[in-house]
């Protein structure tokens, strides 16, 4: 019997959307622990219980110095280490970049809305973005930027956030949100609204925002089945 795959969620809104709709495809089993909210990090000695683990994203910054930002990188590290498969988003990525020794900081200006990304010229990207476009766009609301990790290599890039997408070893790590629902979508703007910065050439108006989603959210979602279709090829 397979394991399950643990969750960690960082905010109550920031949950796994279509991620857990492939999850259930696929007859797969998850375990949410929303370490966001104040519960406990699990620590490394637990990693057997779970299969793979998937990182969300969150409005915290990986910098912030909070106790259990320092536990989940010492978590990530670990779960590197011993090879267990990882997928990680937005937050996500720029904690498994600190744990694998990338740096982290604030981005020359936000990027929220939706942005095209761009498919790396090397061999590991050609192949594993086999298929699809060679620019699609994507969700983004971040304010951070990621620093590719010692080994990893790079699969998306972006014109305002050049780092946009990494592999390592049995991990994808992703600066944008492929497991996004128009609802989610929906629900981080009601949240959000009054701290989104002024509209700009990287940030969107909430009207820019709606128009786009329901404009690209079906090229986001088969990009998203294609790179969780080849993060799970990576646990055989």
């Amino acid at each position: 019997m397979i394991r399950p795959v643990l969750i960690l969620q960082h905010f109550g809104a920031g949950r796994p959307g279509y991620f857990a709709e492939v999850l259930a495809r696929r007859g797969l089993a998850s375990e949410i622990v929303q370490v966001g909210d104040g519960a406990p990090v699990p620590v490394p000695d637990d990693l057997r219980r779970w299969s793979a683990l998937c990182l969300m994203g969150g409005p915290q910054h990986v910098y912030d110095g909070q106790a259990w930002i320092q536990d989940e990188l010492q978590f990530i590290r670990a779960a590197q280490d011993a090879n267990v498969p990882i997928v990680a988003h937005c937050l996500g990525a720029q904690l498994v970049s600190a744990a694998c020794g990338g740096k982290v900081r604030r981005a020359a200006q936000p990027e929220i809305g939706w942005h095209p990304v761009h498919r790396a010229e090397n061999p590991s990207a050609q192949q594993w973005l086999s298929g699809l476009a060679e620019t699609v766009h994507v969700f983004q609301w971040h304010e951070d930027r990621f620093e590719l990790p010692d080994g990893a290599t790079r699969l998306l890039v972006g014109d305002d956030c050049p780092e946009q997408a990494f592999l390592l070893g049995r991990t994808l790590a992703m600066q944008f949100h492929v497991e996004i629902t128009p609802a989610i979508v929906r629900e981080w703007l009601d949240l959000g609204v009054d701290r989104l910065p002024p509209p700009s050439a990287s940030v969107q108006s909430v009207a820019t925002i709606l128009a786009g989603t329901w404009d690209q959210i079906a090229a986001s979602t088969r990009l998203a089945e294609h790179l969780y279709d080849r993060w799970f090829a990576t646990w055989t």
